[in-house]
């Protein structure tokens, strides 16, 4: 499954997250819909955009800073998960289910980036997408 699905997976999933979580405190809906949504946000994540960084630095960062990139990029995806996990009860709590606007919102913008900036590298060897990376326009994707 390509990477750019699952992003999109999430973030119609944190999108669709607002009504549904309405409808279930309405007593409307049962809270297993809260549940399967969650299942979806997370495994758009974890199969999407969420194994891309360390894809991503493996392929497109040249062998000579690859020793510093990589820390870089995990330090900072696991910094803003715990970010995450302590802004978000009081978002909640201050904004209700409209919270999830904002977070949908941004995986709207990782879904967009993914489609719009990021090569298809497969089939490809490290020295094509190395020249495609750095050479190329930044809409890279639009290339073949």
């Amino acid at each position: 499954v390509d990477a750019e699905y699952m992003g999109g997976l999430m973030a119609v999933s944190l999108m669709v997250m607002h009504p549904i979580y309405n409808a279930i405190q309405a007593g409307q809906l049962h809270s297993i819909w809260c549940f399967v949504l969650l299942f979806s946000v997370v495994a758009g994540f974890e199969f999407g955009p969420g194994t891309l960084f360390g894809v991503i630095v493996n392929e497109v960062v040249p062998p000579e800073h690859l020793a510093t990139a990589s820390p870089i990029i995990g330090m900072t995806q696991g910094c803003m998960a715990v970010l995450v996990t302590f802004v978000f009860p009081p978002m909640e709590f201050a904004m209700g289910s409209s919270v999830f606007f904002i977070f949908g919102g941004i995986a709207i913008a990782v879904w967009i980036f993914l489609f719009l900036c990021l090569p298809e590298t497969r089939g490809r060897t490290k020295i094509e997408i190395t020249d495609l990376m750095t050479k190329g326009p930044w809409l890279v994707a639009q290339q073949d």
